[in-house]
């Protein structure tokens, strides 16, 4: 039956209605949308996780295929198996050692408190000190006070760590269930992508697809170059500080190396972050270690920022020091370490993409 022209004049008033009607019982709903929205979310997370881990072993997927001649499960199983071994690798062999390291620290730990509560007297009963920080407001330097503090925030904090455990372990146990998804995604890798270009076609047509899979692969080419440069470089980076600490007989040279690692990964706050943490902990044990270790990890960075990292990135990003950290403090504010560490390669995106607009705006002049 067709439809007079009459009443299609009334459809886009009708579809004004309708959203309007929607939007107003979204807004009266919104926590309990929102907490649907959540919950949905949370129930497709394990899959979220699978495609994620997918992406990062393809590459090796791939490089295994080329051995095997394209047989893809045996690839695959190849690849978990690889991943399987350098994980009983680092817990045999890696991970002792850490936990030593913390374990030391904990036992240590009342010692630490009492250079901290010795420390505190000193300070309270310095008088130049006193007036300065009274300019400030601070006029209670007595260490029980400050004891009554510290001990007030690490109730709090003991909370919050008790919150963060459950979450993480909840959150590991979806990593556990994407990991052993991600197999059938890597399987059916090819399965996956035409069908997920059928529904793109179908919805947005050539024109845009082809834009949006131009975006995709800048982006891939980004994450993948970035990312793996640079967790190479902090590898080497990470492998200098352990040999550094070891020869300065640190005692929680393991520890302190891998937070080097992980905190070289963030551009430009990292290494600074990773040098605070090293010289404040030897700073309990000997203040001529802590600025030994403080001033080998600055040259460590240094030989870093004007050596290694030139030659394994270079200028591959396009990025000036200001848009990198003008990136990473909007990543990590939104979304946290990992928004930190991805903000580098999806800024240089948008920087490619805005220099395309930027140029077609000259020529259309």
């Amino acid at each position: 039956m067709k439809i007079s022209n009459s009443i299609k004049r009334y459809f886009p008033v009708m579809g004004l209605i309708i959203f309007t009607l929607l939007s107003i019982e979204l807004l009266r709903n919104f926590q309990l949308v929102s907490e649907k929205i959540l919950g949905l979310v949370s129930i497709v997370e394990p899959f979220i996780y699978s495609f994620i881990i997918a992406y990062v072993l393809n590459p090796i997927v791939k490089l295994f295929e080329r051995v095997y001649g394209g047989k893809r499960v045996a690839s695959v199983l190849s690849t978990y198996l690889a991943l399987g071994l350098l994980v009983v690798m680092v817990a045999v062999y890696v991970f002792p050692k850490i936990w030593g390291n913390i374990y030391d620290l904990y036992i240590n730990f009342p010692m630490i408190v009492r250079e901290v509560r010795e420390w505190s007297i000193g300070i309270g009963n310095n008088e130049k000190v006193r007036t300065v920080l009274a300019l400030g407001g601070i006029d209670d330097l007595r260490a029980d006070a400050i004891f009554l503090k510290l001990s007030e925030y690490i109730q709090s904090y003991s909370a919050y760590m008790i919150k963060a455990t459950v979450s993480t372990t909840v959150k590991f146990g979806k990593w556990i269930f994407g990991l052993i998804v991600s197999i059938y995604v890597l399987v059916y890798k090819e399965y996956y992508k035409a069908f997920f270009i059928k529904i793109m076609l179908k919805f947005f047509g050539k024109r845009k697809s082809r834009k949006f899979f131009r975006l995709s692969r800048t982006i891939h080419k980004m994450i993948g170059m970035y990312i793996g440069t640079k967790a190479l470089d902090s590898m080497i980076i990470g492998g200098i500080a352990l040999v550094g600490l070891l020869i300065m007989d640190s005692p929680f040279a393991f520890l302190l190396s891998f937070i080097v690692f992980v905190t070289n990964m963030v551009p430009y706050f990292g290494p600074f972050v990773g040098m605070a943490v090293t010289s404040t902990v030897h700073l309990f044990y000997s203040v001529e270690l802590a600025v030994t270790s403080l001033v080998f990890l600055f040259l460590v960075q240094q030989f870093d920022a004007w050596f290694l990292d030139p030659k394994m990135i270079g200028n591959k990003v396009g990025l000036n020091p200001f848009l990198v950290i003008f990136a990473v403090t909007i990543g990590g504010g939104l979304y946290g370490p990992i928004g930190m560490l991805l903000a580098t390669p999806v800024m240089a995106t948008i920087k490619i993409y805005l220099d395309i607009f930027l140029k077609r705006r000259e020529v259309l002049r």
